[in-house]
């Protein structure tokens, strides 16, 4: 963090009660632009989506899908 502001956190940190995933580059595009995901692990309700660490997304996990909030 920049100089005086070290006491902000990265927005994940906050999000640490739901599942987490991370997806590569292709994903983030997708998401980043409101496509949905095929994921093939099941999940249900609110999932946060990251990519090297950094949050992408938060999406809605239903039907083997993410689909971006």
């Amino acid at each position: 963090a920049p100089e005086g502001m070290a006491w902000l956190k990265p927005v994940i940190s906050v999000l640490d009660d739901i599942p987490a995933r991370e997806v590569d580059g292709q994903g983030t595009a997708k998401l980043r632009t409101g496509q949905s995901l095929l994921w093939p692990e099941p999940l249900q309700g609110n999932v946060a989506v990251t990519h090297q660490g950094e949050l992408v997304a938060l999406c809605a996990a239903e039907g083997g899908m993410l689909k971006p909030k």
